[in-house]
């Protein structure tokens, strides 16, 4: 055994060994890490998932929610008099032109990365606040113009 270690230590293979045993050790290290790495990136993409899910249901339930008042303005224009048809078609106008901007949104939202996720949820709160705006503003004329 003597004779085997004295032969490695002259012939430079002790430094060899020594220096593969440090590299086979880097390797472990940086595998370890960029399995960590990959996992966390996986976590972020499975928060993503689910943020954009959670945007995606809220987005659609304002939807819904303009797709029942607009479908409550055709039948409201079809029973009132000719000069309230008009005003009351502006107002599903507006009502189509705000469910229109949701899907631009919905669209965006489902198609953000993680590096555009910030600024596409910023767009889409914007979007949503000045729907709900103009959605109460177009329900209180309406709901004027009817009684």
């Amino acid at each position: 055994m003597k004779t085997l270690f004295g032969f490695i230590q002259t012939t430079g293979l002790a430094k060899k060994a020594q220096g593969i045993s440090v590299l086979l050790l880097l390797a472990i290290i940086f595998a370890s890490c960029g399995d960590g790495q990959r996992q966390a990136r996986k976590v972020q993409e499975e928060q993503l998932k689910e943020a954009k899910e959670d945007a995606e249901v809220n987005i659609r339930q304002i939807r819904n929610d303009l797709d029942e008042r607009i479908a409550y303005l055709e039948e409201e224009i079809e029973e009132v008099s000719d000069d309230l048809k008009e005003e009351l078609k502006e107002a599903r106008s507006e009502l189509k032109k705000q469910r229109s901007k949701l899907d631009k949104e919905l669209t965006r939202i489902q198609e953000a990365t993680m590096e555009t996720w910030n600024d596409a949820l910023a767009e889409a709160s914007k979007t949503l606040e000045n729907t709900r705006r103009k959605t109460n503003e177009v329900s209180k004329k309406v709901r004027e113009l009817l009684d």
